[in-house]
This record gives structure tokens, C-alpha cells and sequence, in this order.
């Protein structure tokens, strides 16, 4: 009870003491200080709430049941959680409920990462060992990446753009964490979820004309991988196809051994990327393009930054992605500079006196010789 004294109304403090005592009785401490109400509390075993006034008690109840309601819940399927997403967007007091609902995901796929098989155990690791454990490093994406699809998608202004940093950076964190035995092999499959997340986030903010986004999540995530350095790094280089996995290990797995492909990594990521774009990209070449795009960008990201390996190669600049010696995803790319404006990309690739033109032509020549007949 609140805002009640039990002065006045004797019939119903009567009332009250006559009545069987099936549930327990609860009164605020303001209220409650008479000699009846004090009675009433005694003869109930009655409970005292501390509190100023009415409004800050229910006020204070009213979010203290819904913080037990969020403990308590089930796990969210990705459609309600996908949908709970929507509704925090664009609401300022649901910033914290949006990104403890991400995060959450994001922990789940983290724990995935801490308890995933790093050890050979001694034995000889084989294709199919190898393919089980990228198969699981895929699978625990199904939740989170259609989160950052929709996240992004309706996103268009920008202001959540660091709940997809601190993502990622999550994500490259759990893959770093060092363990002195280790597979080469299954180490490098724990970064997995981290390029997965950065191909989604990079390929919806392309369709929404964000082309500032990848470059700028990917300048502020660094990350110290101390099994080969104690300083930190670009993430791009830490996310090179090269650091995930050798294009053989990849030709070994069951899903590669009837056909031999040209850039095994690159087709693996592709196809499992897929999935998650059914609805966004319908088309199979809408998103072939769309993927190419990515690999493009975070190839130009990691020459821009000199500090690992050259640029990626990757379907994307295989002979049959070559249109008047420019690869189509080149072409593509200036075609969305064009409409978004060059931003971002103008400041990172327009320097010493460097034009962004002459920048890109200097990427083609690295391209070139990826190209794989």
C-alpha cells in the first residue's frame, strides 16, 4: 500500500484485519507510521518499503521487475531478438537496453571462441577436422549476424556506430587471446566471427550508401596478437585470409575435394556469408558483387596500412572479374564513390600528394598479380 494511512476508514482496517492472510502485506514507509497501519503491518507480518513518495516507489518497482523480467527471460530466437533491435533503434533512453541486447549475442558467440579446440592433441589434424570446426565458427553467427544486417540497415544516420566498433572489437579480442599450444590451423579458425561481422557490416552499409563505415570501424579497432607481436595492430591485417587459414588447409576440407578452386579461403567465406543476405540481396550476383566489394575494400584498406601482408586476393580478382583490364569490383566501387562522395576514402587514399585516382591504379597493379588463369 501506499499513500494510505489506515486513519480514517476503520471499516476497512477492520476489514483488512479480519481477512484471511494469503499473501504478504507490503506498505510504504511514509504511509505507514500511524498506530493503525503499524497494527495492520504487525498482525500481517507486513513488510516496510522505504521510500520519499508514491511516484519514486512505483517508479523504482516498476524498472526493478522489468530488470528481473530481462534476467529470468529465455533466450531470444533471432526473430525476437531482431525485432526487440528495431524497437530500441531509434529510442535515446533504449541506447543501453540496444547494446546489452547485442552484446549479449555477442558473449554467446565469444564463448564459442573460448571453448573451440586449439590443440591438435597430438595427433594429425585433417581436412575434415578442420571443416568441422570452421562449420561450428560459421554456425555461431546465425544469431548475431542478421542483428548487425538490420542494425546497420536502419542505422542510416550513424549514431550507433559504436556498438558495431565495440563489436568487433570483442570479437578480435576473444581471437587473440593467447594460448601457449596450439593447431595453426584451428587458431586461426577463432577469427572467424570477427571478418564475418566486418563482411556484414561493410556489405549493408555499402547498400545504404555508407561508404565512410568500414574504413572508420576498421581505423579505431586494434588488437595486440602476441603470437606474433606485443604491439598493437590494424585489425585489417589481423583479419587477412592469410592469418585465418593456408588456401591448401581449405582445398583439404571435404566441402573443396571434388573441386578445385582458385581462392579456397575466399570461396568458403563467400558461400557461408551467403546465408545471412537472403533477404537483403536476393540474387545471387546482386550479392557475388556485393561480396567482391568487401574483399576489394578490405584488400585497399590493408595496402593503405603497410603493416602485414599485401592486400588479400580472393574471387574477386580472378581472370573472370576483369572488364577492359580494371577488376569489375574496382569499377564498382568508384561507380559508389560517386554517388556517396568520396569521404573517408578521399583522406585515406589522397596523400603526398597522391590522387585518389592515381591511388587506385597503383591497387590495380597489386591486383594484377593475383589474377589466376
Amino acid at each position: 500500500m501506499s499513500g494510505w494511512s489506515a486513519e480514517w476508514d476503520e471499516a476497512l482496517v477492520h476489514a483488512l484485519e479480519e481477512a484471511r492472510h494469503r499473501y504478504s502485506l507490503f506498505w510504504d514507509a511514509r504511509s505507514s507510521r500511524k498506530e493503525n497501519a503499524q497494527r495492520l503491518l504487525s498482525g500481517r507480518r507486513g513488510v516496510t518499503i522505504p521510500s520519499s513518495n508514491a511516484d519514486v516507489l512505483f517508479t523504482e518497482l516498476a524498472e526493478d521487475l522489468d530488470a528481473l523480467d530481462r534476467m529470468s527471460a529465455a533466450p531470444l530466437t533471432t526473430a525476437l531478438a531482431v525485432a526487440r533491435l528495431k524497437k530500441y533503434l531509434p529510442d535515446p533512453a533504449r541506447r543501453i537496453d540496444l547494446h546489452d541486447l547485442v552484446m549479449s549475442v555477442v558473449d554467446e558467440v565469444v564463448e564459442g571462441i573460448k571453448t573451440q579446440v586449439i590443440t591438435g592433441g597430438g595427433a594429425t589434424v585433417t581436412g575434415a577436422d578442420l571443416q568441422s570446426v570452421w562449420d561450428d565458427r560459421f554456425r555461431s553467427m546465425e544469431r548475431l549476424a542478421p542483428l548487425l544486417i538490420e542494425g546497420v540497415w536502419h542505422d542510416s544516420d550513424g549514431r550507433h556506430d559504436q556498438l558495431w566498433q565495440d563489436v568487433v572489437q570483442r570479437l578480435v579480442d576473444a581471437a587473440a587471446v593467447f594460448e601457449q599450444t596450439f593447431n595453426e590451423g584451428y587458431r586461426g579458425a577463432r577469427r572467424i566471427p570477427a571478418l564475418v561481422a566486418l563482411e556484414v557490416l561493410s556489405i549493408t552499409s555499402m547498400r545504404r550508401g555508407r561508404e565512410d563505415l568500414l574504413p572508420t570501424l576498421t581505423d579505431k579497432i586494434e588488437v595486440v596478437d602476441r603470437y606474433r607481436d606485443t604491439e598493437p595492430q590494424d585489425c585489417v591485417h589481423f583479419l587477412h585470409y592469410a592469418r585465418i587459414a593456408d588456401d591448401s588447409w581449405v582445398s583439404a576440407m571435404p566441402r573443396c575435394e571434388e573441386t578445385r578452386y582458385m581462392y579456397p579461403v575466399s570461396h568458403v567465406f563467400s558461400l557461408e556469408t551467403r546465408r545471412f543476405f537472403q533477404d537483403l540481396l536476393a540474387d545471387d550476383e546482386a550479392f557475388k558483387a556485393a561480396f567482391y566489394g568487401f574483399e576489394y575494400r578490405l584488400g585497399l584498406l590493408q595496402s593503405l596500412r603497410p603493416r602485414g601482408y599485401r592486400a588479400i586476393s580472393g574471387d574477386y580478382v580472378g581472370e573472370w572479374q576483369w572488364l577492359a583490364e580494371m577488376p569489375n569490383a574496382e569499377t564498382q566501387f568508384r561507380r559508389d564513390l560517386e554517388r556517396s562522395g568520396q569521404g573517408r576514402w578521399a583522406t585515406l587514399l589522397e596523400r603526398d600528394g597522391v590522387t585518389l585516382d592515381a591511388a587506385l591504379i597503383s591497387h590495380r597493379e597489386t591486383l594484377e598479380r593475383y589474377r589466376r588463369y
